[in-house]
């Protein structure tokens, strides 16, 4: 049986991820200038000059939800990065 509290936090990243992911293709399509992103933990008005910013928040959230996915299904999560 799964972690009640590790698939609470899944789903709350998940709804993060969603957001961001929203937030990135609003920007990244040209039409809007500036979006409210509303992560359900709080709101804020982002521009394209923070889509780099964003798109590492995403990546954080992404690495997390796997780690909370492998805790939940009880496999492993591998990271692999450069070595300098």
């Amino acid at each position: 049986m799964a972690d009640t509290f590790l698939e609470e936090k899944k789903a709350q990243v998940e709804s993060i991820i969603n957001a961001l992911i929203d937030t990135i293709l609003q920007l990244s399509s040209g039409a809007v200038v500036s979006y409210t992103l509303d992560t359900g933990q709080g709101k804020q008005i982002v521009t394209r000059e923070n889509l780099s910013d964003l798109n590492n928040q995403l990546n954080s959230y992404l690495s997390m939800r796997d780690v909370l996915c492998a805790r939940t299904e009880g496999g492993g999560v591998f990271n692999m990065g450069p070595l300098c």
